[in-house]
């Protein structure tokens, strides 16, 4: 029932370069990034669920500190507040862990399309989460970490307009440096420490490209936070759910693979150079062929 896969395609021509890769994909493979989506969204219904249930506690928490008069009551609450959200952001780490098992499936058949070969979508969904589990819970676990210590330190620090600044530039950062920490545990088997050092690396080597595709990748998840009508929230979280976890981390895996092209592949592995792409003559592999 699910395994839905591309069959080979050999008069279409291949596109020269990772942008064209990710139109290419788009229109030969959105029904798999919409399964490929689902079935990743199956690990994020608990972190959804809570992100739901907490927002509405600390929204009727944070209503019913506005109507208070009482300057004692409403220190109080305030603190009650700022522990009710540390809390919150604390069950955040576990639950956004287990949603990156999820990622890990999504993003082994999102290599494969990339590399050309074929996909079984549920089987290769499946074999990605058992074979990067570890690497991608601890990735996870680390971003929702630093996300909660970066809106934590906002939180009880103050909230000045240069501290406001300084976090969200410590969001960015985070969020490239985690997600070139991901997908490098997908494609290659290296050691902690080089992985640390190339993610760091590469995080910064191109921090406009990579800052343009965190922004592109999170379009909708933006949405989901800005939006003030409670149906359109719901909207955008159900689009999120059917499509857009499969959109998010098929643009974060090429932007990747871009920069794996260029400061890794290019010298250290010259068969994986431009793998996909139209200048490499290597034929459309099986599944498990260099996967």
């Amino acid at each position: 029932m699910f395994n839905l896969f591309k069959y080979s395609d050999k008069e279409t021509p291949l596109p020269n370069s990772r942008l064209g890769q990710f139109g290419y994909i788009l229109r030969f493979h959105w029904r798999s990034l919409a399964l490929l989506s689902t079935l990743t969204s199956l690990f994020a219904v608990p972190l959804v669920v809570w992100m739901y249930w907490s927002t509405m506690a600390n929204s009727a928490l944070y209503a019913k500190l506005l109507s208070l008069t009482d300057y004692a009551q409403k220190v109080e609450l305030a603190t009650q507040l700022k522990g009710q959200m540390l809390f919150n952001g604390l069950v955040y780490i576990p639950l956004t862990a287990v949603a990156f098992v999820g990622l890990g499936g999504c993003a082994q058949c999102i290599k494969m399309y990339a590399k050309r070969q074929i996909v079984f979508v549920s089987q290769c969904f499946w074999r990605g989460v058992k074979q990067h589990f570890w690497g991608s819970f601890v990735t996870g676990a680390l971003y929702a970490s630093a996300v909660c210590a970066v809106l934590c330190s906002d939180l009880f620090f103050g909230t000045e307009w240069w501290w406001n600044v300084v976090g969200v530039l410590a969001l960015v950062v985070v969020s490239i440096f985690i997600s070139y920490c991901f997908v490098l545990n997908v494609f290659y088997k290296q050691s902690l420490k080089a992985l640390l050092l190339n993610a760091t690396a590469l995080t910064f080597v191109r921090f406009p490209q990579n800052a343009l595709a965190l922004a592109l990748s999170t379009i909708t998840v933006w949405l989901v936070v800005f939006l003030p009508s409670v149906l359109g929230v719901t909207l955008c979280v159900i689009v999120n759910l059917v499509i857009g976890i499969g959109y998010s981390t098929l643009i974060i895996v090429l932007n990747a693979f871009s920069a794996f092209d260029k400061y890794i592949n290019k010298t250290q592995y010259p068969s994986l150079y431009r793998e996909g792409l139209q200048n490499n003559s290597d034929a459309v592999t099986a599944e498990g062929a260099n996967a």
